[in-house]
């Protein structure tokens, strides 16, 4: 039966999946050592007939004939499937060995000779306890390989004594703890961060292995250490980049570092009395928008002539398509609430509030009982609900002015909360369907951060709003976030929203 040749300029493409093909060559030759559980390992690097030579020694478990036919030699085989292992993909010895120029493998009593897919193997009457590589690489110089292991063993924690070229590398220290902990949607960790001073760069590694890094705008050295046990579903076949959902929470949290780098090392902030009930989440559509699809119990309809922008509690009649179509007509961007049987607030708002806060910390834990709606009384919490409603009818307007220019996205489900964090204005969060906007309501010291009887408290509820709401279809700060906010900035009419907040106050 014929077979599929894979010939060296195959191997040779293979180099360009990596951004440096060295730091990859190094950090795969590292890992398959410490896989093997050795208690020393020697490196040389030099140059010889023109080739950076790499010679790379473990005393680890060594491979069979078997492991060498039927794995080493087999593309996308592995035997590194357990837990303390970093392999998995089968793919080291194509730019370890098979894209270089030549290559020897002595293991046991087992002498491998190859050059591109091509190899032999003889038994010899050396047996050499553990693995020796001698690899003439593609590189005319040995200096950037010896530097790319340099840099790999300089940055990771390896627990394995390494001498290269003579000299005994000392390891990177592991911070004692994590600052925090990055988890998926279920709450499952993947991933603890460690952060210490140094020049700016995040490392991803495994069992204390770089795997790749990041430069980074501040003046720190993060370090991501994957968890082992789902490191081959987080990493990709190329170990320099994460997979799908694990890469978007990665670039969110760079992103977070760039921003605020105190309020992204710190553990997200634990929901306290997640929903205080009082009706539901709210909805604006654009003028062209459809019937919101699925919707059920009443809306809320918008008297002709009166803007809703979710600034005023409005009659409620039951919900039925034609009402929908004809309150579009007449009022244009409208407001209607989706009502839920839950228990309400002493003080009736008419909506949900939710609140995020560290339930780890104590002041917190007392501001939030403050902010709590179920806990106002008509004379305690006064001025906290005006500045909820008046939060309620600057994001209302913001929405709607947003959903005006951009009608492709369709019906968006909202209400408001707060937040107890002094790094941030306001934060957006994803609930089911429905974005929840918390504004923070109390400055560093404790006191209220916004008056809403002064205009310029007014204004600046408006646009931290206004930037919010473009959170609900941009997560990130990117150029397509900076787009949108500034357009809507230029579309915000400041004497109809500060009319339709002081309204709400009243």
């Amino acid at each position: 039966m014929a077979t599929v040749f894979a010939g060296p300029a195959f191997f040779r493409a293979e180099l360009r999946v990596y951004g440096d093909w060295r730091d990859a060559f190094a950090r795969e030759m590292l890992q398959n050592a410490t896989d093997a559980r050795p208690t020393r390992i020697e490196i040389t690097c030099e140059t010889v007939n023109g080739h950076g030579r790499v010679t790379f020694y473990d005393d680890g478990h060594g491979m069979t004939r078997r492991v060498l036919e039927e794995v080493f030699f087999a593309l996308g085989e592995t035997t590194k499937t357990g837990p303390d292992t970093i392999g998995g993909f089968g793919r080291a010895r194509i730019i370890t060995c098979f894209a270089q120029e030549a290559y020897t493998i002595r293991t046991g009593n087992l002498l491998v000779t190859g050059q591109g897919g091509e190899y032999s193997i003889t038994e010899d009457s050396i047996d050499l306890p553990g693995t020796l590589f001698v690899i003439d690489t593609i590189d005319p110089d040995h200096h950037r390989l010896e530097w790319a292991f340099r840099d790999l063993l300089t940055t990771s924690s390896v627990r394995v004594p390494v001498r290269l070229n003579g000299e005994l590398i000392h390891p990177a220290a592991t911070p004692p703890r994590a600052t925090r902990v990055l988890r998926t949607d279920d709450g499952r960790a993947w991933g603890r961060v460690y952060a210490e001073p140094g020049s700016g760069v995040l490392r991803v590694r495994v069992h204390g292995l770089v795997m790749f890094r990041r430069w980074l705008t501040s003046n720190d050295d993060i370090i991501l250490e994957l968890e082992p046990r789902v490191s081959r579903e987080v990493l990709t076949a190329s170990r320099d980049s994460l997979t799908g959902r694990y890469q978007t929470q990665f670039d969110q949290f760079v992103a977070a570092l760039s921003q605020n780098r105190r309020k992204a090392l710190r553990p997200p902030a634990e929901p306290l009395d997640v929903r205080v009930g009082g009706g539901g989440f709210m909805a604006s559509a654009a003028p062209a928008a459809q019937d919101p699809a699925g919707a059920t119990g009443e809306v809320a309809e918008t008297p002709a002539g009166v803007r809703s922008a979710g600034g005023t509690l409005v009659p409620v009649v039951p919900y039925n398509q034609a009402a929908f179509r004809q309150a579009q007509a007449v009022n244009g961007p409208r407001l209607f609430e989706l009502r839920q049987e839950v228990p309400a607030p002493t003080v009736p708002l008419g909506f949900d509030v939710y609140l995020y806060a560290d339930a780890n910390d104590a002041r917190v834990r007392r501001l939030a009982r403050l902010w709590d709606p179920s806990q106002w009384d008509s004379s305690t919490g006064s001025r906290r609900r005006q500045l909820l409603l008046a939060w309620r009818a600057a994001v209302g307007y913001a929405l709607e002015v947003f959903l005006t220019a951009n009608p492709q996205v369709g019906r968006v489900l909202w209400t408001v909360g707060w937040t107890f964090d002094e790094d941030t204005r306001a934060v957006h969060r994803n609930v089911g369907e429905g974005h929840v906007l918390a504004l923070s309501p109390v400055t560093g010291s404790g006191t209220t951060a916004y008056r809403v009887s002064s205009r310029q408290d007014r204004r600046a509820l408006l646009a931290v709003a206004a930037h919010e709401v473009v959170h609900i279809v941009c997560p990130n700060h990117d150029e397509q976030f900076a787009s949108l906010l500034t357009n809507l900035v230029g579309q915000l009419d400041q004497a109809e929203a500060d009319r339709l907040i002081r309204d709400a106050v009243r």
